[in-house]
């Protein structure tokens, strides 16, 4: 059986590393605040041409962590 890959809970300052799709460079992103509802992240350490922050839902974040632990 593999072993399974887990991040711990989310958390402020917490640095996730990953990419939007398969194929696409890869980007740090830092949790910046994080409500009952949205997670607010920001690019760390790179010379990405794309946004440098934004809000999105706690729904949308935690599946997109999901795809980086499976990868």
């Amino acid at each position: 059986m593999p072993a399974i890959r887990r991040k711990p809970q989310m958390e402020v300052g917490q640095v996730w590393e990953g990419c939007s799709k398969k194929g696409y460079g890869l980007t740090r992103r830092r949790i910046a605040a994080i409500t009952d509802d949205t997670v607010s992240w920001e690019i760390v350490g790179s010379c990405f041409n794309g946004p440098k922050s934004a809000t999105t839902s706690r729904a949308a974040w935690q599946a997109w962590t999901k795809l980086q632990v499976i990868r």
